[in-house]
């Protein structure tokens, strides 16, 4: 999308610059011109903690997001490299989610399966990675990369295979990797990532 992104979708010149960024993410990661026509970006929130803004135009794939992952950052899955059993929230429209910035996801908060600040989806979640890969980088050219989640494990609770277990993202040594676990499993290292939609 060419021209004034802001005057075009009526956003602010924040969002205007954040959406850019996202432009040349699609572009040099894959190969992708993105078109974000029609794009709602929720409101930044205002609870005192730092927020990146993920943004999905249509015409990507969970397994194109992973493939770049898996170029770039030694990704690697252990759940038969079927992503086409994730249930992903799919949208008809490009959309956007505010993400809370962290390298590791906090700890799982009493309540949290049932609230939907908690939701963040694997498809989410991976851009996230490519994201920080940019902003710690410069370019997708640059290496070594410093994962996220080196500690912790990202639940993905907006995600499901459909067997009703999620995705999770974890990082073994230098190399990302999903899992799946039973959501209702109570294992220490699991966390989540405070989203808004």
């Amino acid at each position: 999308m060419m021209g004034n992104i802001g005057d075009m979708l009526g956003l602010n010149r924040t969002v205007e610059k954040r959406l850019r960024t996202w432009i040349r993410i699609y572009r040099e990661y894959f190969d992708l011109e993105a078109d974000f026509s029609g794009i709602t970006v929720p409101k930044y929130p205002r609870d005192g903690r730092k927020y990146w803004l993920i943004a999905v135009p249509l015409g990507i794939s969970l397994s194109a997001v992973f493939g770049v992952c898996r170029e770039y950052f030694n990704a690697g899955e252990r759940i038969g490299g079927d992503f086409g059993d994730i249930a992903d929230n799919p949208k008809e429209v490009p959309y956007a989610v505010w993400v809370e910035i962290s390298p590791n996801p906090e700890e799982i908060p009493e309540g949290a399966y049932a609230v939907k600040d908690y939701e963040i989806t694997l498809m989410v979640r991976l851009l996230m990675e490519i994201l920080y890969h940019m902003k710690r980088t410069g370019n997708k050219n640059n290496f070594p990369h410093e994962c996220l989640d080196t500690t912790g494990a990202t639940l993905c609770w907006g995600s499901r295979f459909s067997d009703g277990d999620c995705p999770v993202v974890c990082t073994f040594g230098s190399c990302m990797t999903i899992v799946k676990c039973d959501p209702e499993e109570k294992i220490p290292i699991l966390g989540l990532r405070k989203i808004a939609v």
